[in-house]
């Protein structure tokens, strides 16, 4: 199964900050192969929360 990755915040092409749809729309193929080999709990994507928050 994927390994455990966190996605925290992003900048689009033009350097703008991604807001959480923003990163849900940029990892959507990403999140679908997590689901699909069944470990969506190990896909953390975030706009804005801290690390810690992220990583429990």
């Amino acid at each position: 199964a994927p390994r455990r990755l966190a996605i925290l915040g992003g900048v689009s092409g033009g350097g703008k900050s991604l807001d959480q749809a923003g990163l849900e729309d940029a990892y959507r193929i990403t999140r679908q192969a997590y689901r699909l080999e069944g470990a969506a709990d190990r896909l953390r994507i975030g706009a804005d929360a801290g690390a810690t928050e992220m990583l429990q």
